[in-house]
């Protein structure tokens, strides 16, 4: 369980108690971010979808923003093993935040 903000482009957007964040293109980790609960994007948009994962509210919904945004996340509370996943092929430690 994580607690964060999202910023998109420096600008707040909300906070968010839960397992993690989705952050997918039309055409990248649409399935998994279907599956909880994310939109289908048609390939042709440029946009990205942030969705969150097991969030612990019902007023969680996904966003759609715009495919040249700036994402920005601040957590609440360090925690020394979150990671960033790509596709679930790459897992890196979040350092330094």
């Amino acid at each position: 369980m994580i607690e964060f903000e999202v910023y998109i482009d420096e600008v707040f957007a909300f906070s968010q108690r839960s397992d993690g964040l989705i952050i997918s293109t039309p055409t990248g980790s649409t399935a998994y971010s279907l599956s909880a609960g994310g939109p289908i994007l048609t390939p042709s948009l440029d946009a990205i979808t942030l969705v969150p994962m097991f969030p612990h509210t019902l007023s969680a919904r996904p966003l759609v923003i715009n495919g040249d945004s700036t994402i920005r996340l601040r957590f609440s509370q360090r925690c020394s093993d979150l990671e960033i996943s790509c596709d679930s092929q790459i897992a890196l430690p979040i350092q330094g935040w």
